[in-house]
């Protein structure tokens, strides 16, 4: 089970529906995506008085989409937000993974326990001895 890499923004669109899309360098996973929104909707970090978490619309493929509003407004109000939400999702998979691999280590190491203590019981049957 290996970590995705990190994702990263690579640019700033708007589409036709004045929505501002933050482009990503890959599809994010359902972790990622978790991850940004527990950020987004508590920030730990600064935010403009001016910061809205209702701003965030929804992923939609390598994109994040926001609701309609001027570039500048986002920019001075959201961004910062959106960057530190973008690499604390990545912190977040890291930890998701992480747990993951631990809990599989974990119940192998609780299967191969189980194994030998099968495999002593097995050696004490065949040393009992019929007339």
């Amino acid at each position: 089970m290996t970590t995705p890499a990190p994702i990263k923004i690579v640019k700033m669109k708007v589409n036709d529906r004045g929505e501002v899309l933050l482009q990503l360098d890959a599809s994010p996973s359902e972790e990622f995506m978790e991850g940004f929104r527990q950020y987004w909707t508590k920030p730990t970090g600064s935010t403009s008085s001016a910061f809205d978490r209702r701003v965030f619309d929804r992923f939609e493929g390598t994109t994040i989409a926001f609701r309609n509003m001027p570039v500048e407004e986002f920019e001075s109000n959201h961004l910062g937000v959106a960057k530190d939400a973008v690499k604390y999702a990545n912190e977040f998979v890291v930890a998701v993974y992480a747990k993951r691999a631990e809990q599989k280590e974990a119940g192998e190491r609780g299967k191969n326990a189980e194994h030998e203590a099968l495999v002593r019981e097995r050696d004490k049957a065949d040393r009992v001895k019929f007339d």
